[in-house]
């Protein structure tokens, strides 16, 4: 757990002037991209299956279920801290291939990392790269084309 993973490197750092509520909040910060939400929301509508993959720790994750509510905008979120793998581990993506109980070929996945992209690809699923700074419409656009491809 985060939590006992910062008491012990406070411990081992007397001179710290931080605690770990104050560390714990470093994990809360997170600006929501509501374009990419309204996304999700119009893939889904349209009858689309909608996943979040993520690599989170057990603080951050109960934050993203509790506060952001990221579980009720998806049909399934996978944290790799349940998983006990993280990307770009293939386990990560056949973890995730399983549940779904779906070819890869089936699948498609964005993300902003070049390695997670890759080890996505590795496996099977389709998968492209979105740079956050390029906007709504250009991820928009990349959805819809990995839709396309992955049917």
């Amino acid at each position: 757990p985060l939590r006992l993973t910062l008491e012990r490197v406070l411990e081992g750092w007397p001179d710290a002037r931080t605690d770990v509520p104050a560390l714990l909040e470093l994990w809360e910060r997170a600006v929501v991209d509501e374009a990419a939400m309204e996304l999700v929301a119009e893939v889904r509508a349209a009858g689309v299956h909608c996943a979040l993959a993520t690599n989170q720790q057990d603080h951050r994750r109960a934050w993203m279920r509790d506060h952001l509510r990221h579980d009720a905008c998806f049909d399934r979120v996978y944290y790799s801290c349940e998983i006990g793998a993280a990307k770009p581990e293939k386990e990560f993506f056949r973890h995730i291939l399983d549940d779904l109980d779906l070819p890869a070929a089936a699948v498609g996945f964005v993300d902003d990392s070049p390695a997670n992209v890759q080890a996505a690809l590795d496996v099977g699923l389709h998968a492209v790269r979105h740079d956050p700074a390029s906007g709504a419409q250009k991820l928009r656009n990349e959805v819809w084309a990995l839709l396309t491809a992955a049917t």
